[in-house]
């Protein structure tokens, strides 16, 4: 049982299978346990997103398009969670990307055109809040304001890293400002993904539009 759950996480970090089609009601258990409610506006910017599988050929179809390559780079993320898998059942994903912290909070999935839309901080104090305020409740070794540094706070909990790999991204921009990152992960996974990112929560709406718009040019369904 643990190690099929690993096998879906580790679809859900490469962008593959999002967590929420093994978990319907994840955005529910987001709510019911604080959900976005606590998430500090004054450094979280939104990502707005559609993931897909990258067809034969893709990169030429994108110059036809009028796309751009903008830089081809190579990081490596480190995921941690919880025991019982607690932040991705709360739709959290903490990660190290090489060496910088993030945090992504699930806001809204679409499931009829797989768009959805995550709160990102990257601010190391902000994310100490978060995972405070969210593993008090149903931890009983997470103490608040009392962590110097995430590090400090995975050490003195019983928070563990889960999956590890590195990522050859390819980033190309779109006409329209739409951003389409084609990624190969170490093991093989290969996922493309549009994305725009937003300052508040107000321009998500419009955001996604763009996205299906530009889904649609590039001949996605």
């Amino acid at each position: 049982m643990k190690t099929n759950f690993l096998q879906r996480r580790v679809s859900k970090i490469c962008c593959i299978l999002p967590v929420s089609l093994y978990y319907p009601n994840l955005n529910m258990a987001a709510d019911l346990h604080g959900g976005t409610k606590h998430t500090t506006e004054k450094t979280v910017k939104f990502e707005v997103e559609r993931k897909f599988r990258v067809p034969p050929n893709f990169k030429e179809t994108l110059k036809t398009k009028g796309a751009r390559l903008l830089q081809e780079t190579a990081f490596t993320d480190v995921y941690f969670d919880a025991p019982n898998h607690k932040l991705t059942l709360m739709g959290c994903w903490l990660r190290k990307r090489d060496r910088k912290w993030e945090l992504k909070i699930q806001k809204l999935k679409n499931f009829d055109c797989g768009i959805e839309s995550n709160a990102e901080i990257e601010d190391e104090r902000e994310i100490l809040n978060e995972l405070s305020e969210r593993l008090t409740t149903c931890h009983s070794r997470v103490e608040r304001d009392s962590y110097y540094s995430v590090e400090d706070f995975l050490q003195r909990t019983s928070c563990e890293q889960i999956a590890c790999f590195t990522t050859q991204r390819s980033v190309y921009e779109m006409p329209n400002g739409v951003i389409i990152d084609l990624d190969e992960a170490t093991f093989g996974y290969q996922v493309g993904e549009l994305e725009i990112i937003v300052s508040s929560e107000k321009e998500v709406d419009s955001a996604r539009r763009t996205i299906q718009k530009t889904a649609e040019i590039l001949g996605m369904h």
